[in-house]
């Protein structure tokens, strides 16, 4: 019974590595280079060591009660290799301490994440500030006796709001997209 129960917990080293990879990776991307699909990603995972934990906590309780001689069937020798084997505690504790990277990473993601958008909101407060002046100079050239002094007339002002307008528009448009915010 202690080699199957140790044969068990070896086989569970491999998945509990490659967790651990993974992790590693979403921590380096969340600091480095954050994309999209990265909430998604770290919840994938901590589902996965939830479900490592789970399995293992069960695991441990077993091996635990075998270590006691909670069975007639366990002798003293091999109570005692179960009470000495702390290889199912590891995996245990490892994907507890797993859970709480993923907690703090997840933490940290959606800080990066808010502050960028609060960066964002600042500019974009800015530039609404910037453009209210603008908006407020042409108001006047409503008047009959301001259009007078547009060449063109009222019609020219227009197409000359709307010009003003489009290049605003478009000198914005190509700033966000540069800055990635679109």
């Amino acid at each position: 019974m202690y080699r199957i129960v140790d044969l068990l917990v070896d086989n569970y080293r491999p998945d509990v590595e490659k967790l651990e990879g993974r992790l590693d990776t979403l921590e380096k991307q969340v600091f480095e280079r954050p994309r999209k699909r990265l909430v998604q990603d770290i919840l994938t995972l901590k589902r996965d060591v939830i479900e490592l934990r789970r399995v293992t906590t069960r695991q441990r309780d077993v091996v635990g009660r075998l270590a006691r001689r909670e069975f007639p069937q366990i002798d003293e020798t091999n109570a005692f290799r179960f009470a000495t084997s702390t290889i199912t505690w590891s995996i245990a504790d490892e994907a507890l301490t797993f859970q709480d990277r993923i907690t703090s990473l997840l933490d940290a993601h959606l800080s990066s994440v808010s502050n960028r958008l609060s960066e964002v909101m600042k500019v974009l407060d800015g530039v609404c500030v910037d453009l209210r002046p603008a908006h407020r100079a042409h108001q006047p050239l409503r008047h009959e006796r301001h259009a007078a002094a547009v060449p063109g007339g009222e019609d020219a002002q227009f197409w000359w709001i709307a010009a003003l307008m489009a290049l605003i528009s478009g000198s914005l448009l190509l700033v966000f997209r540069r800055l990635k915010w679109l």
